[in-house]
């Protein structure tokens, strides 16, 4: 039909033409030909506004393009989308009107392919969205085609145009000839005739094609509306168009089934009818028309069957191509579970007694439950939004808390005080975390406060208890450790309460086993009672007591130890036995008092000595039990009216009419605010020993007083250390990062200077860059010396002990200054004794940097002359030598007022020194703070214009053991070839350095610029290796090493590359499991022989550490001068400890021993822990205690380092037994002597 269609059109289109062409060329010749003429020239016209169009289209199209791709804003996909409609209805327009021109129409057919690739190219930049992301190579790519294409497009048009506008004055040309040619009109007829023939046959070939594309454009709609349909369909949210009148268009099945209403019936209704608030619909409605969308608008969809559903409504405006608005989409999202999630977490939140509060990043409050309300006194909607902090007593000390919380991820029983607007105060136990959200970043943090108020009044009740009592009272740990203690067990002791705590129970009788018997028969029976024991002082005076003691335990009854009370009988053995406990256990009547003077609590000698039940005195009128109450009510009011009172003597009744004299003593007990809850007191029995009981009471008073002013002045002391210590804190803070932002551009100015030096270049050049490799070096030296002097100020130099050449090691170090001293025509002599051992052990790092600055200071004051480095043997033993260095030069000398402040700090021997030589005035400092912590002295001679010696004296201990060669690591130059670094940094000029520096040792070497890239770069290859800078965003250098150590389990060698070289971030590289640290800037020879050395000798390595930590035979392992200082020299005292660690420490090597043997890592633990605190007491070295120690501390699967383990058992075994057969021999030793 359609084909029939056509040709009727076509034999329509012929005849009418040839009727018409006939006719116009009859009757109106002249009009015709005029008007002919006329049409080309508009004909050329148009197709060069068509050709400019299309120009100016694809302009359009590139401006949607790229602001689309800067903001990802779909607004200008609409000026994308017009403009390529625009630029194809001008295209189809240009081939229509070229269709006579074949050469311009292969043009147009060479513009529309060009356009297309276009299209096609600006298209995948809008469907990728990535184009920002893509790399440097891919973008340039992308950008050379679009180029190339748009100059392309650029010339087509440009010859569409030329052709066109040379057609358009031949035209014009044929218009003038046309006039002055009439006679040829009829055969231009004929001509124009066969043009319009062909003309019309052409249009409807064209009306064919088109017809075709409408075809084919009509079912890629129809495919397309399918793909939207399916889309809607996919969504489990109800989604729904909507028209302007508010009427329902369309739906998806899940609309469907949240109203319970066929679609059927839904289309063309109302859409606000289907919520429980139509208004509220209609209104969020009419927001996205006036808006263009609206986002999570709370609604309620109801179902027919009257179920409600919570939504939350999300709409915008759908427009048509020419951007009228048809409609709305909306999507409604089901958040009734949400709700639910809500209200579940809001109930428990309220369900619990203790104050609950979520805090934002800022440290805000925004939500809390009831309890919070309830302790604040302020409603919740005023407390949201303000800050956590204000609600405390301390609210800086708050604050912190809530700091550590974001730094810990959590904190636990944090104590802080509350304030109520009333001005209450409730004292809490402050827990908290931080929460999360989906994606692991950090949103606040949750916390509970527990009130703790009551635990802390009955806490203070029992310390005034404690105190109260004038006997030794004191309590031990089940594992007979003491845990607390009285000032009475301090003063019958003589040891300070610091030492006693800790420290075990029994070490303080004369018979320590019978002591743990009757401890035991506490645990048996629950309560001993009257045990004779004897209970030694420090000085040797013993006191006998009566020891009377029970268990005491927790809520569930689970026993944590044991209260003792220890009863003076020295002078009245005799004397009745009372209590058994904290309370029962005193054998003095004790009491505690309400302010109003009834009697609230008190122990069984109480009840004994007045003869009445417990229920009976409980409440009652405390003065009623005495002779004379108006005497006992005065003493009472006294102890409200001081605090205390002691030894008032009265009388107590006793029911059957029997008088005990006593002498009261009380003191007042408070809460943590310091409010007076009541009165304690203890009434001792003193019929026959009144002027005894009176002489000890003021010794007592006398004691406490001096107690008291030694604890105030120790307190003095302990806060004036605390400001010192903060202000060295602050000043070694302060250098560390200055360290650190030096040391990272130094390391690269530097290095590449070296790097650059390795290069051809002409002796200017080399001049200029020698000029700043001795600068940057210059600027190094001065950074150690402040950093030296800092270590030193906050005492955190250390001093190692190694195997050294000491002649060997000097002649080395002096080598640095040859060419200095050939450049200034100076002589060096160096005078070395050859009585001196070859090997000593010393610290040769710090002996360089001593000798270093004195051959330094030489080298700087002397233009002529000579320097003499002397080396003497002073003093000699079996088992140390010691060695006097002396560096004398002929240089300019310095004046004796100046020789005394020489070695100060910043100091130099005139003003003008530095302005001539240099310097910072700190090397002289820094060698006398290296010198006189390792025991050794320094001296000055010297003489204006003569010269100067600067001589020290140092012992070094002696040692057969082999010095760790340096040369070792150079002989494996042959074989590092094939050695692959992984090379962790972040800053890329750094990272080229690196590159460079391995480059020419000719290692692999692979690049990650932070922690995190090195970790997923270890999974995926092996290396050598690792240099990993400390400082870097995103995973530090830190939590690289401690992720490979531990989640990886890795044990590949780790090298720091640090700008901060304090001995903070070094302590704090090794603890995180990094083997060793260069510090930059980099020196490529200590960088090479740290790689190589650390690559291949791990195990050799190894050896010499556990022979460094394995104390030689020869030495001497034990010093009894600490035992000597605490037992006085008192040769039983010291007998008895010694005899006691013989009898301890051979169950426990063996016990450990058999523990490695059977795994049994609970043991070995055990085990080690007992011996720890032996170390001290027999002056055995620091780090045996500190290898014991490590076994303690040792977590997760103890098989992975079993081999540690067996080297560190091996060691503590081998030190141990050394020290029994050391301790066998003192023992004889003092025994012997006392005969």
């Amino acid at each position: 039909m359609k084909l029939i269609s056509e040709k009727r059109f076509q034999l329509y289109y012929i005849l009418v033409a040839i009727i018409l062409t006939t006719v116009l060329g009859v009757f109106y010749y002249n009009n015709q030909k005029a008007k002919s003429s006329s049409d080309s020239a508009e004909h050329a016209q148009e197709v060069l506004r068509k050709n400019d169009n299309v120009l100016l289209d694809i302009l359009d199209i590139e401006t949607g393009v790229r602001g689309y791709i800067i903001s990802e804003n779909d607004v200008y996909l609409e000026t994308f989308n017009n403009a390529v409609k625009a630029m194809n209805r001008n295209l189809s327009d240009l081939s229509v009107l070229t269709y006579d021109n074949t050469a311009q129409n292969i043009q147009v057919d060479s513009l529309k392919i060009m356009t297309g690739k276009k299209l096609v190219l600006l298209q995948k930049i809008i469907d990728d969205r990535k184009f920002e992301l893509l790399d440097e190579n891919e973008k340039i790519a992308i950008l050379k085609d679009g180029k190339v294409i748009t100059d392309e497009i650029k010339s087509i048009i440009s010859k569409i145009n030329i052709d066109e506008y040379n057609a358009l004055k031949l035209r014009k040309s044929e218009n003038e000839n046309s006039i002055q040619n009439s006679e040829i009109l009829f055969f231009l007829l004929l001509i124009l005739i066969f043009v319009v023939f062909t003309l019309v046959f052409i249009i409807v070939k064209s009306l064919k094609v088109r017809n075709d594309e409408l075809e084919l454009f009509t079912a890629s709609q129809k495919l397309l509306s399918n793909y939207s349909l399916s889309l809607i369909e996919a969504s489990l949210d109800p989604l729904i168009t909507i028209n302007i009148d508010g009427k329902i268009t369309d739906m998806n099945e899940a609309t469907v089934k949240i109203t319970g209403v066929k679609r059927e019936e839904l289309i063309g209704s109302d859409f606000f009818n289907y919520f429980t608030h139509p208004n509220m619909a209609r209104e969020v409605y009419e927001e996205v028309f006036a808006n263009g969308f609206v986002i999570d608008s709370p609604l309620t969809l109801c179902h027919k069957d009257g179920k409600l559903t919570d939504v939350l409504f999300n709409g915008s405006v759908y427009k048509n191509d020419v951007g009228k608005v048809l409609g709305i989409v909306i999507v409604a999202r089901d958040v009734t579970k949400q709700k639910q999630a809500a209200l579940y977490t809001r109930s428990i939140l309220e369900a619990s007694l203790d104050p609950l509060v979520t805090i934002n990043a800022e440290g805000q409050i925004t939500d809390g439950n009831h309890a919070l309300m309830t302790v604040t006194g302020i409603p919740l909607e005023n407390l949201i939004g303000t800050d956590f902090s204000n609600y405390f007593t301390e609210p800086e000390r708050a604050r912190q808390a809530y700091i550590q919380v974001f730094e810990k991820s959590f904190v636990s029983d944090y104590a802080l005080t509350i304030k109520h607007l009333n001005g209450k105060l409730t004292d809490v136990l402050y827990n908290a975390s931080v929460y999360k959200d989906d994606k692991g970043e950090v949103l606040g943090v949750f916390a509970a406060a527990r009130d703790v108020t009551s635990q802390k009044m009955l806490s203070n009740y029992s310390l005034s208890l404690i105190e109260a009592s004038l006997d030794p009272l004191v309590t031990i740990s089940i594992e007979g450790k003491i845990t607390d203690m009285n000032e009475a067990t301090v003063r019958i002791t003589g040891m300070e309460r610091e030492k006693l705590i800790g420290s075990d129970f029994f070490n303080y009788f004369t018979e320590p086993q019978m002591a743990r018997e009757v401890y035991q028969e506490v645990f048996a029976k629950g309560s001993v009672a009257d045990s004779p024991l004897t209970i030694r002082h420090k000085d040797g005076k013993l006191t006998d007591v009566l020891f009377n003691g029970s268990v005491y335990k927790d809520p569930q009854g689970n026993v944590l130890g044991v209260v003792i009370v220890a009863r003076d009988v020295t002078a009245q053995k005799l004397l009745s036995n009372y209590s058994l406990s904290l309370i029962e256990a005193s054998l003095d009547p004790l009491v505690t008092i309400s302010i109003e003077g009834k009697i609230t609590d008190m122990n069984e000698a109480t009840i004994q000595i007045t003869g009445m039940e417990r229920e009976l005195l409980t409440g009652s009128d405390f003065f009623a039990y005495f002779t004379d109450p108006q005497m006992a009510r005065e003493v009472y009011q006294e102890v409200f009216a001081k605090a205390s009172v002691a030894d008032s003597p009265l009388t107590l009744r006793h029911k059957n009419g029997k008088l005990t004299d006593v002498l009261f003593n009380g003191s007042v007990y408070k809460d943590d605010q310091g409010n007076v809850l009541g009165v304690v007191v203890v009434a001792r029995d003193i019929t026959d020993q009144k002027r005894i009981e009176t002489e000890l009471i003021e010794a007592k008073v006398f004691a406490e007083l001096a107690t008291g002013i030694a604890e105030e002045e120790k307190r003095n002391a302990e806060n004036a250390t605390l400001t010192a210590e903060n202000a060295v804190k602050a000043k070694q803070q302060f250098l560390s990062n200055m360290s650190h932002e030096i040391r990272t551009p130094m390391n690269a100015i530097i290095g590449f200077t070296k790097v650059v030096l390795k290069t051809d270049l002409t002796s200017k050049q080399k001049e200029y860059l020698n000029a700043i490799k001795m600068s940057g070096d210059a600027l190094i030296v001065l950074i150690n010396d402040i950093l030296d002097l800092a270590k030193v100020d906050s005492g955190k130099m250390s001093f190692e002990k190694t195997p050294f050449k000491v002649k060997s090691s000097i002649s080395s170090m002096l080598h640095l200054f040859e060419t200095k001293i050939q450049e200034k025509n100076l002589k060096l002599i160096k005078e070395y004794d050859p009585n001196i051992p070859e090997v000593i052990v010393g610290d040769p790092i710090r002996l360089h940097q001593i000798i270093l600055n004195l051959v330094s200071n030489a080298v700087k004051f002397t233009t002529i002359g000579k320097i003499t480095v002397r080396v003497c043997l002073i003093d000699e033993d079996a088992e140390n030598v010691t060695i006097e260095f002396a560096v004398t030069d002929t240089g300019i000398g310095i004046p004796k007022e100046k020789l005394a402040s020489i070695f100060d700090n910043f100091q130099q021997a005139s003003s003008g020194t530095s302005r001539i030589y240099g310097g910072t005035g700190l090397g002289l400092a820094i060698v006398k703070q290296l010198v006189e912590p390792q025991g050794g002295s320094i001296d000055v001679l010297s003489k204006v214009g003569e010269g100067t010696t600067f001589s020290f004296r140092l012992s070094f201990q002696k040692t057969t053991a082999e010095a760790e060669l340096e040369t070792e690591i150079l002989e494996l130059d042959k074989g590092s070839k094939n050695i692959k670094v992984l090379v962790v940094e972040d800053i890329p000029l750094n990272q080229l350095l690196m590159k460079t520096l391995l480059d020419d040792f000719g290692f692999e070497r692979d690049i990650a610029e932070n922690g995190k890239i090195a970790v997923e770069k270890m999974q995926k290859n092996s290396y050598d290796v690792i240099l990993m800078d400390l400082q870097m965003p995103e995973m530090n250098g830190f939590e690289a090493t401690e992720y490979i150590r531990t989640t990886m389990n890795s044990k590949i060698p780790i090298i720091a590359l640090t700008a901060d070289v304090t001995t903070v971030d070094l302590a704090k590289c090794k603890s995180v499991g990094m083997n060793d640290y260069i510090a930059k800037p980099v020196d490529e020879r200590l960088l090479y022989s740290k790689i190589v050395g650390i690559v291949r000798k791990p195990s050799s390595k190894k050896v010499k550490e556990i022979k460094k930590n394995i104390a030689p035979k020869n030495e001497k392992c034990i010093d009894l001068g600490y035992l000597n200082s605490r037992t006085k020299s008192n040769p039983k005292l010291m007998m008895e400890m010694i005899a006691a660690y013989l009898q301890q420490t051979p169950p426990l090597v063996t016990a450990m021993k058999e523990s490695m043997l059977n795994k049994d890592w609970v043991l070995l633990k055990a085990s080690a822990h007992k011996m720890v605190p032996s170390f001290s007491i027999m002056g055995m070295s620091q780090e045996f205690e500190d290898m014991a120690k490590k076994i303690q501390s040792y977590t997760g699967n103890m098989e992975d380092q079993k081999e540690e383990l067996d080297n560190l058992v091996l060691q503590l075994s081998k030190v141990c037994n050394q020290a029994c057969e050391e301790l066998e021999i003192e023992f004889n030793n003092i025994k012997n002597k006392n005969l």
